[in-house]
């Protein structure tokens, strides 16, 4: 399982290349209608996937290889449809309009905790030989929405002007690793992988492998992703909203150095609700954390929209984003090894190793944020 979900962080960078490099040089929306059907075939065929029992290690091998395909085409997703939107919003409501799109992710996680609870109400224990089966297939109603959607809709005027006077670029993925292009790709490498850091060890730490330590129950944790989800949509939205009057820069800034010192107390508190069974002390450190994951990424959209010019902005903010999920990819490997050198401090939960890593999330993003301009009201035209 663990290997299946580093896959697909791992793919997510070759697919940002690949389809950023086509979103600078066909169009956002075209790459946008091929990323998109190639998610909604990938979820397809994940419900069809054989068992260990009937086909042996092939069925491992399919998983691991499907996985594989979603990483590619979320990662060609972000390169497109992230400068797809912002393209096309005034300067002045650039982060509002980007907290609404980054929201995205924790609606999904939110209905992908509300269709897993409900599947496991409805089938009880059947829900792990079939019903697993029936969430993946769930996944075609959004594609298909989505597809209606972008079929509607024409390319973004930057990219149609850039079109028309002939200034596409013949290679805008490699053009990224010239100066002064690249050292924008550098400093927003750094303030992405500080961000991916928080972000996975929210997700993969807060709410599977310290529950799993404490032995909560798998409803409880279904229910985690569903506050995760649900919660998190507000607050990306009114994170990106406050970028467009405090300035992005500055609430990275911010954000680094509050949660770097508050960090370690939180996750001791949620820790604590999982061994006296204090579940608000548990939704408490989740929404806490969340909040830190929502400052960092309700205006990122914006942000790195923001850093890179027309001719090669898919490439940009598709690599610079999925680059900066290549070191979390591995957050569980390291948060296991690193609980056996603390665990005789921390006992069986691994609380203190998680808020370490947290902090080191906050360092690189902090340090990625203060290394850059303020982006806010910044014209997209005028990016060189």
């Amino acid at each position: 399982m663990l290997l299946g979900f580093s896959t697909t962080l791992l793919l997510r960078p070759i697919g940002s290349a690949l389809f950023g490099h086509y979103g600078d040089k066909l169009g956002r929306r075209n790459t946008l209608l091929m990323t998109l059907s190639g998610l909604g075939a990938s979820s397809a065929l994940s419900a069809a996937l054989p068992t260990y029992g009937q086909v042996g290690l092939l069925a491992f091998g399919l998983y691991v290889t499907l996985r594989g395909a979603v990483g590619l085409f979320a990662g060609g997703e972000y390169a497109a449809g992230h400068p797809f939107a912002m393209e096309q919003v005034t300067p002045k409501w650039r982060g509002t309009f980007a907290g609404w799109v980054q929201s995205g992710w924790p609606l999904g996680s939110g209905l992908a905790g509300t269709v897993i609870l409900l599947f496991e109400r409805w089938l009880g224990p059947g829900m792990y030989a079939v019903g697993w089966r029936y969430v993946f297939l769930t996944g075609l109603i959004p594609v298909a929405l989505g597809l209606a959607v972008r079929l509607a809709m024409r390319d973004t005027p930057l990219f149609q002007e850039l079109k028309k006077i002939g200034k596409v670029e013949r290679t805008p993925f490699f053009n990224l690793f010239k100066p002064p292009t690249l050292w924008n790709f550098l400093q927003v490498l750094l303030v992405t992988t500080g961000a991916a850091i928080n972000s996975y060890a929210i997700l993969m730490a807060m709410l599977n492998l310290i529950p799993a330590a404490a032995k909560a129950p798998a409803e409880m944790m279904a229910l985690l992703l569903l506050i995760y989800g649900w919660v998190g949509l507000p607050l990306d939205i009114i994170s990106g909203t406050l970028t467009d009057f405090a300035g992005r820069r500055r609430l990275f800034i911010y954000t680094s150095i509050i949660y770097g010192i508050l960090t370690i107390p939180i996750l001791y508190e949620y820790s604590i609700g999982f061994i006296h069974g204090i579940v608000n002390y548990v939704y408490l450190g989740l929404i806490l954390m969340m909040l830190s994951d929502c400052l960092m990424w309700g205006s990122m959209p914006a942000y790195l929209t923001e850093r890179f010019p027309t001719g090669r902005r898919a490439s940009g903010v598709g690599f610079g984003y999925s680059a900066g999920l290549i070191i979390p990819a591995f957050t569980s490997y390291y948060i296991y090894y690193l609980h056996t050198t603390l665990s005789a401090i921390e006992g069986p939960i691994p609380w203190l190793t998680t808020a370490i890593y947290f902090i080191i999330g906050f360092i690189l993003f902090g340090i990625g944020a203060y290394l850059g301009p303020e982006t806010r009201n910044i014209d997209l035209r005028e990016i060189k």
